[in-house]
């Protein structure tokens, strides 16, 4: 496996490559100095994967990842950055949909490098099989503009009413243009509440609330205890679990060593709350966070669906969902939406050609 290192540290490109030599399975390194070198490097070495700094000179991590990904050199590409926040995060979250499959924290005060070399080993693992496509150009008009920072849902201490249903949908790596293709076919408002645990660095789930309101959701970005709100998304912060308990949103801190937030946590909750009026979904990422959680909404009555694995860039969560017997149906990201609007329309008794209109 050959991995090509883009950073304009000399410094880190040392210390990533050190990692990267010891780890089973890496034939070499590559190392660019800024994202013009990383595209001729891409294009001439052709790697296996790409590891991707942000902020580089003659051309920044984002428009390298948009060459390579439009190019015959695609690959999987992660990111690694500083944690970020403010209006840094929405660029950051650019990169999902430049075609870059996960983020990682650069190693630092705020993460050491013990944790970061075990993080990597285990991503270059898992990216060794990951699967992805190549990315048609841009419009000539030119990349998206974000939309003003999605707003926190405001805590709310008091018990609200017990949801008739709720969809919860858990998700990892390649999952943020997955939730965006599943929301852009959701009916709009949502007849009930959406909740979300995406695997995200602290200080990119901002940006990642703010890309997806462009579906045209509302979306937010729990802080505190928050109702569950037909009509709203709501996305579970990088740094805390969240559940649903009395018809409330609760944050509760990450476990040692546990994943954070937790996919599982979530579903269970909902299956507990909602019983049959639960619909789950289990999307793309590495790992088994999610096949408890989807298994129990199953068992209450409720709806369940993975991503199938064709299409995932890993596919482990899926298929972990599936050998647990949480999986009723195996679906294709297009195909999945449509099957959640059908579903939320039967929930409220909607006309079916109004979920057709929505979907079509």
């Amino acid at each position: 496996m050959k991995i090509l290192i883009a950073d304009d540290s000399g410094a880190t490109r040392l210390r990533l490559a050190q990692v990267l030599r010891s780890a089973p399975g890496v034939s070499g390194v590559v190392q660019a100095e800024d994202g013009v070198r990383a595209v001729e490097l891409a294009k001439a070495e052709r790697p296996n994967l790409i590891l991707m700094d942000l902020q580089m000179p003659r051309l920044d991590g984002i428009g390298a990842i948009e060459q390579i990904m439009q190019s015959d050199a695609f690959c999987p590409i992660v990111v690694l950055s500083a944690i970020v926040g403010g209006g840094s995060t929405a660029e950051a979250l650019r990169c999902f949909e430049a075609g870059a499959v996960e983020v990682l924290a650069k190693p630092g005060s705020s993460v050491p490098m013990e944790l970061f070399a075990q993080r990597l080993m285990d991503v270059v693992r898992v990216m060794a099989q990951a699967r992805v496509v190549r990315r048609r150009e841009r419009p000539a008009a030119g990349p998206r503009a974000f939309l003003p920072a999605a707003p926190s849902a405001p805590p709310l201490p008091a018990a609200g009413p017990r949801p008739a249903g709720v969809l919860a949908i858990g998700s990892s790596t390649g999952g943020p243009p997955v939730l965006k293709a599943l929301l852009d076919l959701l009916p709009r408002p949502l007849p009930v509440p959406a909740v979300i645990a995406q695997h995200i660095l602290p200080g990119f789930d901002a940006g990642l609330a703010d890309w997806l309101r462009s579906s045209g959701h509302e979306v937010v970005l729990v802080r505190g205890p928050t109702p569950a709100l037909p009509g709203r998304v709501h996305l579970a912060p990088g740094d805390q679990n969240m559940v649903l308990e009395n018809g409330l949103l609760q944050l509760r801190p990450a476990v040692d060593g546990g994943i954070v937030p937790s996919a599982d946590l979530l579903l269970g909750s909902v299956a507990r709350a909602c019983g049959p009026g639960a619909l789950g979904v289990v999307l793309t990422g590495m790992g088994r966070d999610g096949a408890v959680g989807l298994r129990q909404i199953r068992d209450a009555g409720g709806r369940t669906w993975t991503q199938r694995g064709d299409t995932c860039v890993v596919n482990g969560m899926p298929e972990a969902a599936r050998q647990a017997g949480g999986s009723m149906e195996e679906l294709a990201p297009d195909a999945l939406g449509q099957a959640l609007a059908r579903a939320l329309t039967a929930r409220v008794g909607w006309p079916e050609r109004r979920a057709a209109a929505l979907v079509g």
